[in-house]
C-alpha cells in the first residue's frame, strides 16, 4: 500500500533569491561570488544609521537577488533583531511584488508572503548566529 506524498505548500515558486548577511566580509565575498563588478558594489549598510538594509541585485542571467544585511553589533537585543528582520522582509516583499508586476495583492496573500520571507530570514539568522530557536 502506498503512502500519501505531500507536495511543498508554497503557492508560488520564487523567481528570485533572498539571502541574509550578518557581516561585511561575507557581503563582499557574496558579491564577488555573484560576479558583481566591484564598481557596482553597494555599501554594506547604505546608511550610517540603519540597523539593517536590503540590497536588490539583478544578474546578467536574469535572476534577481535580495541580500538583507544586518549591522554588526557586540550586544544584540533579540526582539529588536526580529523586528528589523520583519521590517526588511516587508521591503523584500515590496520588491518582489514590483518584480512580478503585482500591483494589488489581497491582504491575506500579502500577509502570508511577508510571513514566509520573515520566517526564512529569522531561520537564517538563527542558523548563522547559532542562537537556539527557543531564545529567539
Amino acid at each position: 500500500m502506498s503512502k500519501v506524498k505531500y507536495i511543498d505548500r508554497a503557492l508560488v515558486v520564487n523567481p528570485y533569491y533572498v539571502g541574509l548577511v550578518t557581516n561585511e566580509q561575507a557581503f563582499r565575498q557574496e558579491l564577488k561570488r555573484l560576479k558583481v563588478p566591484e564598481k557596482d558594489w553597494p555599501d554594506y549598510m547604505g546608511s550610517n544609521h540603519a540597523d539593517a538594509t536590503a540590497h536588490f541585485l539583478e544578474k546578467a542571467d536574469g535572476s534577481s537577488i535580495s541580500l538583507v544585511c544586518l549591522r554588526e553589533k557586540k550586544k544584540v537585543d533579540r526582539v529588536q533583531v526580529l523586528g528589523v528582520l520583519i521590517h526588511e522582509a516587508v521591503h523584500v516583499w515590496q520588491y518582489v511584488r514590483r518584480y512580478l508586476g503585482e500591483s494589488a495583492p489581497s491582504d491575506e496573500f500579502e500577509a502570508y508572503a511577508v510571513q514566509k520571507i520573515a520566517q526564512g530570514l529569522i531561520a537564517a539568522y538563527v542558523n548563522q548566529t547559532g542562537q537556539p530557536r527557543h531564545h529567539v
